[in-house]
């Protein structure tokens, strides 16, 4: 997958026709949208534990980029030769999946620092090799999402993975913490 963001040499134009990115994201929107449609049909009434399940679902597709190191090791090889527009579009893919996650509903907090967390690596691990960042106009999408943030009022409603009573996030979780479905929502006043 990270192969993707190496074959990057030049201009926006090359980036929004290059058919591989474009089906990676087609297809994580529309998985989302299938996956909201059928939570939607077996949870119908049940919004909040909707919004609850595609929240630590993007949280955990997230979650996983961040810590899957094969996919590091792409970026940190020596002998690889990184391009600013690889950055790009790395930054490009992150915002992406924040702008699915706000249109849906079911942003939260943690999806908005888990992206800012992958893209400050990405940022390092870039620099490290020699990449200005700047070059991949970094600081203009950075505003975009700290705006976003700011301007989310979801992550103050109750419907927030991070609002709910639980030690660990969904994706952290350890097998078996959570009993039943249930334990998702609040206790009836």
């Amino acid at each position: 997958m990270a192969n993707i963001f190496l074959t990057f040499q030049s201009g926006i134009a090359q980036l929004a026709l290059n058919s591989e990115v474009r089906i990676l994201r087609y297809a994580l929107f529309g998985r989302l949208q299938q996956l909201a449609s059928v939570v939607g049909d077996v949870l119908l009434g049940k919004e909040k534990i909707q919004k609850v399940l595609l929240s630590r679902l993007t949280e955990t597709v997230v979650m996983w980029l961040s810590d899957e190191q094969e996919f590091w090791d792409v970026f940190e090889d020596e002998y690889v030769q990184l391009q600013p527009f690889g950055l790009q579009q790395l930054i490009l893919d992150m915002h992406f999946i924040v702008e699915i996650a706000v249109c849906g509903g079911y942003s939260s907090r943690n999806v908005h620092q888990l992206v800012s967390a992958v893209i400050t690596r990405a940022i390092g691990t870039f620099s490290a090799k020699g990449v200005d960042p700047q070059g991949s106009e970094t600081s203009e999408l950075d505003e975009h999402i700290i705006l976003h943030d700011e301007s989310s009022d979801f992550d103050e409603t109750p419907l927030s993975p991070s609002s709910i009573e639980s030690v660990d996030s969904f994706a952290s979780a350890n097998t078996g913490v959570i009993e039943s479905p249930t334990d998702l929502t609040e206790p009836e006043a």
